[in-house]
């Protein structure tokens, strides 16, 4: 089950009891830094960019019918749920240009360099994002953040312990803060309509569903339900 919208609408109804039961709570912590990151749009053009390239393919169907099909070409990406000693998740909020907020809040994530492992992208994005490290690593699996156009995989990652060792290193044009949440902060972000990313969700969501797993691989615990989940140190 990897497709990005039918995992966040399972999420969803996860979630339902508490989105019934949500009176409407402000989010001070979120809306604030919300607020200070977003953009304006001013205009767009339309261009190839370095991350992507639009394809064309012809497919045949089961029913024998030949197609083509344009898809976006990108790079795999990975995006890691951290969550520090204090039972906290590192989010980071930037401007986004192509969505109506024109910012959103989401987990630290960004694409697999060349010949490089999707672990040790995610853990280079969580250092160069916001400057947290970790030693313990585990492994979501992957999902399809838009199948139709896009067949890159999006790898998981959820990270433990993680401790603040130095400042971002962002690129050129990158303008990111940090905020600490706690999981009930995540939760009503989620439910308010505030955390919208999907990778993110997604991630968020497996932790959730994982948990028992997680816990028992943390100490060492091998099950049948866990087998799916690794486990790694770097």
């Amino acid at each position: 089950f990897l497709d990005a919208s039918s995992l966040i609408a399972y999420m969803r109804i996860l979630l339902n009891e508490e989105i019934q039961n949500y009176k409407g709570q402000d989010n001070d912590k979120l809306d604030d830094i919300l607020e200070k990151c977003k953009c304006t749009q001013l205009g767009e053009t339309q261009q190839g960019g370095s991350f992507y390239k639009l394809m064309e393919r012809m497919v045949e169907l089961p029913d024998g019918t030949i197609q083509k099909i344009q898809f976006v070409k990108k790079k795999p990406a990975a995006i890691v749920l951290a969550i520090t000693k204090n039972n906290e998740f590192v989010c980071i909020v930037q401007p986004i240009a192509n969505c109506s907020e024109g910012v959103l809040p989401e987990f630290p994530a960004g694409y697999l360099e060349e010949t490089e492992e999707a672990t040790k992208a995610a853990l280079r994005e969580l250092l160069e994002e916001t400057g947290f490290e970790t030693k313990k690593v585990i492994c979501l699996g992957y999902h399809y953040q838009d199948s139709d156009i896009n067949g890159e995989r999006v790898y998981g990652y959820c990270a433990l312990d993680c401790n603040q060792v130095s400042e971002q290193v962002l690129d050129k044009g990158e303008y990111i803060k940090t905020v600490l949440l706690s999981q009930e902060e995540i939760k009503k972000a989620i439910i308010s309509g505030k955390l919208l990313d999907a990778n993110s969700l997604i991630v968020f969501m497996k932790m959730l569903l994982f948990r028992e797993r997680i816990q028992g691989l943390e100490k060492g615990k091998e099950t049948k339900a866990n087998k799916n989940i690794d486990l790694i140190h770097e």
